[in-house]
């Protein structure tokens, strides 16, 4: 199915993405050469991203390490500079990108959503997505995505109808497909079948509309950043058998974030990623990384994650707890 737009002022991540796949493959290499490095922080607050100079070659670059708390420029590390590979400069991407679309969100729409109203029939939105996903075999990227264009779509339109939040949701989640699912998927999902989804409650002529609305509303920018996306980046660092059960567990933690907005909209996506990968450890009695290696890892340290993960861990355990009952 061909796309018919996409988002022109940050077509550069779909070319980071594009080559996620053979960046991924690099992380357990890159780890065991991190992990023999001397690494330590000097803030115990904020964690630090590099800045890349643009004359920086292919061999070296000049750093300046930021702090986040501060936005100051702070000493860069030495071992630093070497690491210039595709892994970091995806990482590094990606958390100035969050922190622009964190400031955002602190500042313009998390404010506006936090009626009763409007949360109360989110999350019913949230929990159908969830079940449209999986109905689809669609990734959680998608519906993270969704999830958030809806967001920022309620913050500009507060007094949107309730009656109409279905075709929201639905007309979000198939602009994500567009962007962020393969052909195949994508595919699937036609006007038709989302017909069907929403049980008919609603024609082409609807769908249609809303797209071109929610693209409008938006400015068609559509590009964000979700912890799903750190998830996996940092999954890579847990050994290859264990991996799958605790990103499972880890992404269901995450995922919590989309039906309660309030509980963890304060915290940074790569924090949340990072506790829910911690956390996942935690509730499965699987050996811990190392300090050293999570934090070369996720640039965090677990002092950072405490409050983030207690949320995690507490969801967690009762979900269990309420699937056991049931």
């Amino acid at each position: 199915m061909k796309r018919t737009y996409y988002d022109i002022e940050e077509e550069s991540i779909d070319s980071l993405n594009s080559s996620m796949d053979c960046i991924v493959t690099q992380v357990s290499k890159r780890l065991r050469i991190d992990n023999d490095r001397s690494f330590t922080s000097d803030s115990t607050d904020s964690p630090n991203v590099t800045c890349y100079n643009e004359s920086h070659s292919s061999k070296t670059c000049d750093c300046l390490m930021i702090n986040f708390a501060t936005g100051k420029p702070q000493e860069s590390k030495p071992w630093l500079s070497q690491c210039c590979d595709p892994l970091y400069e995806y990482h590094v991407f990606l958390r100035n990108k969050e922190e622009q679309d964190y400031h955002r969100k602190m500042g313009s729409i998390l404010p506006r959503l936090t009626n009763q109203y409007i949360t109360r029939h989110r999350a019913t939105c949230s929990e159908w997505l969830l079940q449209l996903a999986e109905n689809m075999n669609a990734c959680s990227g998608t519906v993270h995505m969704s999830c958030q264009l809806m967001d920022r779509f309620l913050s500009k339109c507060p007094q949107f109808p309730r009656l109409q939040y279905q075709l929201l949701a639905a007309t979000c989640f198939w602009v994500s497909c567009k962007r962020e699912e393969s052909d195949h998927v994508s595919a699937q999902l036609n006007i038709s079948n989302l017909i069907t989804y929403c049980y008919d409650q609603f024609e082409k002529e609807h769908f249609i509309y809303m797209e071109e609305l929610l693209l409008n509303t938006l400015e068609w920018k559509l590009s964000e950043v979700s912890p799903v996306q750190f998830l996996h980046l940092y999954s890579s660092s847990i050994c290859e058998a264990d991996r799958e059960r605790v990103v499972a567990c880890a992404q269901l933690m995450v995922d919590y974030q989309l039906q309660n907005m309030t509980a963890l909209g304060d915290f940074l996506p790569s924090l949340i990623a990072a506790s829910a990968l911690h956390t996942a450890l935690v509730c499965l009695g699987l050996p811990q990384l190392s300090e050293e290696l999570f934090f070369n890892t996720t640039w965090y340290k677990l002092p950072q994650m405490a409050q983030c993960s207690r949320i995690l861990y507490d969801y967690y355990h009762e979900s269990t707890r309420d699937e056991g009952q049931h």
